[in-house]
């Protein structure tokens, strides 16, 4: 027998269905509600939850991380990684401090840093990649169980290897392999392996990795290692024969091909005591131990011997103007250079190969761009803009630099359409080039480098080339701010060879011609051509993110008398700057661009003589494993290496 339902329960259920429903409806609708509401709310932000290392930046914008990172990568700059052994310190810069900040810092890629695209990328990724499904679920699982990254990072292995091995060296001894040589009757003979000491890189790269990635400040210890060779006489007796075949082809001749008869030379010779040392023994993946040629030290050895034999310069059509007439003109003119990649590969398909192969110089042509005569279709006529800048105070190297550089771009001509690069048209920095070199600090030495004051030619040329309306292809402010070029903040362009350069492109129906000279302690450049009606308008440039510099930096350096002190210019503070170029065209359009430019803090830089006493002495032994500690040959007037733990100081 059925039990009756109370009355009041019969009036309840159907609320309870009621409320039920209505849950469901808003649990169907208010998902997709909240969804949507809450990628607008982060459409420019990270999502919540997500962190950088140790620091949150969910809910920031790209703004805030980007300036984070950038306040880290500055700061590496300006402090460097610190690595150490026993009594040393030295400090590694991502790239190389300047004496002085318009002398020239050669800007190829950095020893080690961040990669701060790469970084914001993947933090603005998180909750935006794969379906709105997946979206959501990582948006939720950042929120709920926090979601970190490490910064992106760059770290040239071999050249920071390098560096370290150059500044420790006094610390260790390399082991050495087995290796060919001559005895003293001229016989090929096998020198022995031997065994040494060296510092554990890789485990220094992996502290110097851990440390960016949590982006803190790197300070690492070195440690020491045995070092064991990986050639021995054995293995090298297995090719003694072949060796003895490629040394019996000795001396090479290599010949010039018949159709250049612009090199000044027809054949060279290249000796046995040349060719031995490019053999380069390595084990191969199956254990043996198989002889070939370093082709690095053959590319070296034709850039010092061959190379300047077959070049011949390109030489840019060129011509001035006086009072509207041509008053100078030169024609265009190929130049040839040693193809050293394809030359290279030729002698050593020749000593490799089993029969004897000729060799000639292969020879590239480097081009220039054809230009009629004078008087037919330059339609030459206007002056576009004229920029000076004002050198007063520099040295008198920096002096020559910029009279050189002024010098060799005058009266150049750019065709319509075509894109003029500075540095190609400066040609080689170097002393046959008339440039003059100038200090740069390296490590803790100063290294003298051509070309110091080269900027102040891209700075002028780049801002005749904005006044003029034409287009800029490629532009790079310098690292710190320099003097010469201020006011206005942020309107500067450096160059160093081959990169960065600055480059232009004449997007103008006629002809090009820029117009250099120096008079006193100012350098003009004019842009002539023929005026299309374009129309300039320049902003004043925004500078803010203004940053004091720092306490002056003192560097050791072996390069002075003990205890005397060599100073820079004064320090300079770091900052940011921006301004907005519009082009106005005669059809109605209008173009505009803005350049941007981060200039990190820079201090005044001391170089102060190491003192004698400085040089660091070596502890007692204490070996890192229980095998024994191979014998090496101390270095003339030290001690020999024996402590292989490394610890702080």
């Amino acid at each position: 027998m059925k039990k009756a339902t109370p009355a009041h329960l019969h009036s309840i259920g159907p609320l309870f269905r009621l409320v039920g429903m209505l849950c469901g409806v808003c649990f169907i609708v208010g998902i997709p509600v909240a969804m949507a509401v809450t990628t607008v709310w982060y459409a420019e932000k990270i999502v919540p939850g997500v962190r950088l290392a140790q620091y949150p930046v969910g809910g920031k914008s790209k703004e805030y991380s980007e300036d984070l990172l950038r306040e880290y990568s500055d700061r590496l700059q300006s402090d460097g990684a610190l690595f150490r052994y026993d009594k040393k310190v030295v400090p590694l810069y991502p790239q190389s401090i300047p004496f002085g900040s318009d002398s020239p810092v050669n800007t190829q890629a950095p020893l080690f840093g961040l990669d701060n695209e790469k970084t914001l990328l993947s933090l603005f990724s998180v909750g935006r990649d794969g379906s709105i499904i997946q979206q959501q679920r990582d948006r939720l699982t950042a929120v709920l169980f926090s979601k970190k990254l490490d910064p992106a990072l760059t770290l040239d292995s071999d050249r920071l290897i390098a560096s370290l091995k150059k500044e420790f060296s006094f610390f260790h001894s390399p082991a050495h392999n087995a290796d060919f040589a001559f005895d003293t009757q001229g016989a090929l003979t096998i020198k022995p392996e031997s065994s040494g000491i060296e510092f554990d890189y890789g485990r220094a790269l992996q502290d110097l990795t851990s440390a960016m990635s949590a982006l803190t400040a790197p300070n690492i210890t070195l440690v020491q290692k045995i070092a064991r060779p990986e050639i021995t006489q054995s293995d090298l007796e297995d090719t003694r024969r072949q060796a003895e075949q490629i040394l019996a082809r000795a001396p090479l001749t290599v010949t010039r091909d018949e159709s250049n008869q612009n090199s000044q030379k027809g054949e060279w010779r290249i000796p046995r005591e040349e060719i031995i040392t490019w053999f380069l023994p390595a084990r191969s993946s199956m254990g043996a131990v198989l002889l070939s040629l370093d082709s690095e030290k053959i590319h070296t050895y034709l850039a010092a011997h061959i190379a300047p034999d077959v070049f011949v310069p390109v030489h840019r059509p060129r011509f001035e103007m006086n009072n509207g007439k041509v008053v100078a003109f030169e024609l265009a003119k190929n130049g040839q250079s040693l193809d050293s990649e394809k030359t290279a590969q030729s002698i050593i398909v020749s000593l490799l190969a089993a029969t004897p192969l000729p060799v000639s110089v292969t020879i590239k042509e480097e081009k220039s761009s054809p230009v009629d005569a004078p008087e037919t279709n330059f339609a030459i006529t206007d002056l576009l803009t004229a920029n000076e800048t004002s050198f007063a105070g520099s040295p008198p190297n920096r002096r020559k630099n910029i009279a050189r550089g002024a010098e060799l771009i005058n009266g150049l001509l750019v065709a319509p359409k075509e894109e003029f690069s500075l540095v190609k048209a400066l040609g080689s920095i170097d002393k046959q080039n008339g440039f003059l070199p100038e200090l740069v600090i390296k490590g803790n030495e100063t290294k003298p480098e051509f070309g110091g004051g080269l900027c102040q030619v891209s700075t002028t040329l780049f801002r005749a080339v904005s006044y003029a309306g034409l287009s800029v292809l490629e532009r790079r402010n310098h690292s710190y701010r320099v003097s010469y070029y201020e006011p206005p903040v942020g309107f500067d362009a450096t160059i160093y060879d081959p990169a960065p350069d600055f480059r232009l492109k004449n997007d103008t129906p006629n002809y090009l011609l820029i117009q250099s000279s120096v008079k006193g302690s100012s350098i003009r450049i004019e842009l002539w051509g023929t005026n299309d009606g374009r129309r300039v308008e320049i902003d004043k440039p925004t500078v803010y993110n203004i940053k004091k510099a720092g306490e002056t930096k003192i560097i050791e350096t072996p390069d002075l008398p003990p205890g005397e002190k060599k100073c820079t210019e004064r320090a300079h503070n770091g900052a940011d700057a921006f301004f907005e170029r519009r082009i106005f065209y005669t059809d109605g359009t209008i173009k505009k661009e803005t350049y941007k430019s981060h200039y990190i803090v820079w201090p005044a830089v001391c170089l102060v003589g190491q003192a004698l006493d400085a040089v660091p002495e070596q502890q007692p032994v204490v070996p890192i494993t229980s095998e024994p500690v191979p014998t090496i040959t101390p270095q003339e007037n030290a001690p020999p290496p024996d402590t292989l733990n490394g610890s702080a100081p």
